[in-house]
């Protein structure tokens, strides 16, 4: 159970202090739910995909993308239904299907879905597992704790690679006069069903595997643990500090202002 998001480089971010991005991520986080402009909004997001962009490059940017779009074309669809004031774009009669607060409600819906995205994933794509583990523990949450959230947040990118692999394995039995599976799409939703079966059956597998792994990070003994690892040292920590209170500052000036 070693599969993160976490690439090593050499860019701002993967140098900024994880005990830093763990008290901004909520904060940011919660800054989408508190009521705001729609311009706030979409802007804050455009400047967490063109930070995405310029430190991850452009597969990154679309790998966020390409696993929520799929959400992002069901809020587009459902939400204006359910907000008929405004100026109305599309009805037929009495029936009214597009509004113009039906548009905003659902941009605002977009902006927040993928701004919430793509600052997970920024933040597990520049942070080792390691590092937020210790900087959890540096704000003095109990061992266990830790090791739940570590467990929690490696589950999912773990089962997205085994399905890569079991989807890729699969791929490889069939014989050169098949029928493609992207040609036909009832063939291609068909063909989920033994995926996700050989899925299951390989997520079992992992529990004994992942009980040793627990037993040896010492669960279940009383002893006091050590540790052998701390987090890295960051030399302009004091700087960083500044710059993370002007950003928390200049958006509650943003929400003030322009609520």
């Amino acid at each position: 159970m070693i599969d993160t998001l976490y690439r090593e480089e050499r860019s701002l971010l993967h140098g900024y202090d994880c005990r830093l991005k763990l008290i901004v991520l909520p904060l940011l986080v919660v800054f989408y739910f508190l009521p705001q402009s729609l311009l706030i909004n979409g802007g804050l997001t455009l400047l967490l995909l063109i930070l995405t962009l310029f430190i991850l490059g452009v597969k990154d940017l679309y790998a966020p993308l390409k696993m929520i779009y799929p959400l992002l074309i069901l809020i587009f669809i459902l939400t204006p239904l359910f907000h008929k004031t405004g100026a109305v774009y599309i009805s037929t009669g009495s029936m009214i299907f597009v509004t113009s607060h039906g548009i905003m409600e659902a941009l605002h819906y977009v902006f927040r879905l993928t701004g919430i995205s793509f600052l997970f994933f920024l933040f597990f794509r520049t942070t080792a597992m390691e590092d937020i583990l210790l900087g959890l523990s540096w704000f003095r949450l109990p061992y266990v704790v830790t090791l739940v959230i570590s467990i929690s947040l490696r589950y999912i990118p773990h089962l997205a690679g085994l399905y890569e692999q079991i989807k890729a394995a699969h791929g490889l039995r069939c014989g050169v006069n098949d029928i493609s599976v992207t040609k036909k799409r009832w063939t291609k939703v068909r063909g989920l069903f033994p995926i996700l079966v050989s899925l299951m059956i390989q997520s079992v597998k992992t529990i004994p595997l992942l009980t040793m792994a627990l037993e040896l990070k010492g669960i279940g003994r009383d002893n006091r643990r050590t540790r052998l690892r701390g987090l890295p040292q960051v030399h302009s920590v004091k700087q960083q500090l500044v710059v993370s209170l002007l950003i928390l500052t200049v958006l509650a000036g943003l929400l003030i202002r322009f609520r």
